[in-house]
């Protein structure tokens, strides 16, 4: 499937934004954090629900939303003035 996308010429590409919570999102960062992994360059943005503490991997556009009530609250209240910040 990569290959067929990146066949297309550039204006034509489909953009790629992926979503994961609670294990899913742990299960996504996985793919994200394995040693020269390229997909980083292939999406266009991230964002995480529920993960522990709110983890990120350290993708370019990623966001990771905690509950207030999570162990970590300062990544919580961290990961809430991001999307704050940054309406799309």
């Amino acid at each position: 499937m990569t290959a067929r996308v990146a066949a297309l010429p550039a204006d034509a590409r489909p953009q790629v934004h992926v979503v994961g919570e609670s294990l899913g999102a742990t299960a996504g960062q996985a793919i994200f954090a394995r040693p020269g992994a390229a997909r980083s360059r292939q999406v266009c943005s991230v964002l995480w629900t529920g993960t522990p503490s709110g983890h990120r991997v350290g993708l370019p556009r990623e966001v990771s939303v905690a509950n207030l009530d999570d162990p970590d609250d300062d990544a919580a209240v961290q990961a809430l003035d991001i999307v704050r910040r940054e309406p799309r």
